[in-house]
């Protein structure tokens, strides 16, 4: 197993309040219920550390000798799964944008950029701000963790979602559009009706 802090990634899919189960294509569940993310990466990102994560996971499997070979068989279509996949869809926008999965029954720390007062740490996020913040298309970094897996005709390397941290804006991946900005003000609160009966 080895242990890494992603480069900057864009957020996607993240599913970091409440854990969900897969399903499989007639809705049945699979396997038990996981925190996870899509960590995207723009084009010219140095992913070296990611490489030699899954190289080590690899290794420290196999040995070294075998683990060429097994390494070998890491590509796309290949018969050893690799966590770090090309987005063949073009769904991220033009260029080799790669990405990879990350997975936790736990779930998972939230930090924003900058200092606790009180512990001079990255200040950890509420709830509410992981879903303020934490939203598909802001950028992050995540600790990760590699480790080998083999189960029901499936092997390779897989990743462990550890902790993640917010770094900045970025496009919502989503499109989805707050309420406050999607509409006009169209009455006065302290008029209306509704305001009076919520008191």
């Amino acid at each position: 197993m080895a242990k890494i802090i992603t480069p900057e990634a864009r957020l996607s899919f993240p599913q970091l309040l409440v854990a969900r189960a897969m399903t499989d294509s007639t809705g049945a569940v699979q396997g038990k219920a996981m925190f996870s993310v899509a960590l995207v990466f723009e084009p010219t990102t140095d992913l070296t550390l990611i490489k030699q994560a899954i190289a080590a996971t690899v290794v420290e499997k196999f040995g070294p000798e075998k683990a060429k070979e097994v390494l070998s068989k890491m590509v796309l279509g290949g018969s050893v799964r690799n966590p770090l996949r090309a987005d063949i869809d073009k769904k991220y926008g033009e260029g080799a944008h790669f990405f990879v999965n990350a997975r936790n029954s736990t779930q998972p720390q939230c930090a924003h950029p900058y200092a606790d007062p009180t512990t001079g740490r990255p200040k950890l996020m509420t709830k509410d701000d992981v879903e303020k913040w934490m939203y598909p298309g802001c950028y992050v970094r995540a600790s990760l963790n590699s480790f080998w897996f083999d189960k029901a005709g499936n092997k390779g390397v897989a990743f462990g979602l550890n902790n993640l941290q917010w770094l900045r804006d970025g496009e919502r991946l989503d499109h989805r559009v707050s309420a406050e900005h999607e509409f006009d003000v169209v009455a006065d609160a302290a008029a209306s009706d509704l305001a009076a009966l919520l008191g």
